[in-house]
């Protein structure tokens, strides 16, 4: 036997933490969790689009429902959309640097021993 299929709309939706919430439609009319990896489309999803999702006990505990399978059905009007190639190209562009990548904590050894005590 096959799940249902529900409608709802993107109540908040962070790419960076990975994770937001789907305003379900019809009763019962409540907030269910939504994580990145279970997001079935091209696009990062952005507050008021319209989606279509299964529900499922999340883990570990089995105790609240959780969207699965999701799929955007209409983009919220007048709000800008990325696919998640252009989110992976902006992060990369404005990443942080990591100390690794700063010259100032790079440490260069000279070849000579004139910090070893015999």
């Amino acid at each position: 036997m096959q799940s249902p299929s529900y409608e709802g709309i993107i109540h908040e939706f962070c790419r960076e933490k990975g994770y937001g919430h789907i305003q379900q439609k019809g009763p019962p009319s409540e907030l269910i969790f939504v994580h990145v990896s279970d997001i079935d489309d091209d696009y990062v999803p952005k507050a008021g689009d319209i989606v279509s999702f299964k529900k499922i006990l999340m883990p570990p505990k089995n105790e609240k429902m959780m969207a699965v399978h999701i799929k955007l059905l209409h983009l919220a009007e007048g709000v800008k959309h990325e696919s998640w190639e252009e989110a992976v190209e902006h992060d990369i562009e404005h990443r942080r640097p990591s100390r690794s990548d700063d010259a100032s904590h790079t440490h260069e050894f000279k070849d000579n021993d004139s910090h070893v005590q015999n």
